[in-house]
């Protein structure tokens, strides 16, 4: 009897498994001086298409779970046409990214997946000339 219940909860189970979909990505932030809500973008042939927004806490917290279908890059920010404030990183099913944001810049923490660490040091190079083109009066 034992050895028939444990092969149905095992089949429940591995069945259950199957039919769960992709795996969830975890984005989890802190926004410095945060706005009101961030936002989550997809990126498409270069154009930015909103999944998902939150309310940032009062302590700058901020956090996404979203099940990405397909690897990819995606845009943690704050408009879709405005490229201030905005941050691409690249995902796939099941990644988890950590992320201090200060100003116009951001740094990783804890753990992150090579390819996000190899956005953060393109990012840490471009930052510099992004600065020089655009024009503050």
């Amino acid at each position: 009897m034992k050895k028939l219940l444990l092969a149905v909860v095992a089949l429940m189970l591995g069945t259950g498994l199957t039919y769960a979909g992709d795996p969830v990505c975890i984005v989890e932030g802190k926004w410095e001086n945060p706005p009101k809500e961030v936002k989550l973008f997809a990126v498409h042939d270069g154009a930015l298409t909103t999944l998902s927004s939150y309310t940032v806490s009062t302590d700058g917290k901020f956090y996404f779970a979203f099940a990405p279908g397909r690897e990819g890059f995606y845009t943690i920010g704050l408009s879709p046409v405005s490229p201030l404030f905005g941050f691409t990183f690249y995902f796939q099913p099941g990644d988890r990214l950590t992320v201090d944001i200060s100003g116009n810049t951001y740094k990783l923490v804890g753990n992150n997946t090579p390819e996000n660490t190899e956005m953060e040091k393109w990012h840490d190079t471009m930052v510099p000339l992004e600065q020089m083109s655009y024009y503050v009066s």
